[in-house]
């Protein structure tokens, strides 16, 4: 199974930042891949068995949607298009949405990237707006 090094952001005030944050614009059910909270479910690809679990997820309304941080670390490219596509078509087929949650000096690499995907649909959310 892919585990994102998800460390960096295990900081408890980062989450508990980035859960009140969506608290406060209507999610609810929220599950983090860190701390005390409920763990998001594991979902898989279902052509390779490869198996993701989501960073955060949480409804609004009826639709369930996705958060990933985009870390600071160099990670396998690869495999984090192939987590983010398969989380953005998760978000789609639950009406929800993918949200990519991006710390400073991150933003420009997180856009190339869905630049150059266009089968991933998501939404950047800047860290520095949430804490």
């Amino acid at each position: 199974m892919l585990k994102e090094n998800f460390q960096e952001f295990e900081n408890q005030e980062v989450i508990d930042s980035v859960v009140d944050h969506l608290r406060r614009k209507g999610f609810d059910k929220i599950k983090v891949d860190a701390g005390e909270f409920d763990r998001p479910s594991t979902l898989t690809r279902r052509e390779t068995g490869e198996e993701f679990v989501p960073n955060i997820t949480a409804f609004k309304g009826a639709g369930k949607c996705y958060f990933e941080f985009v870390e600071r670390k160099k990670q396998v490219q690869k495999k984090l298009i192939e987590k983010w596509s398969l989380l953005s078509a998760f978000a789609s087929f639950k009406e929800g949405k993918l949200f990519l949650i991006v710390p400073n000096g991150k933003l420009s690499y997180t856009q190339r990237l869905l630049k150059n995907n266009d089968n991933i649909d998501a939404d950047i959310m800047p860290l520095k707006i949430i804490q």
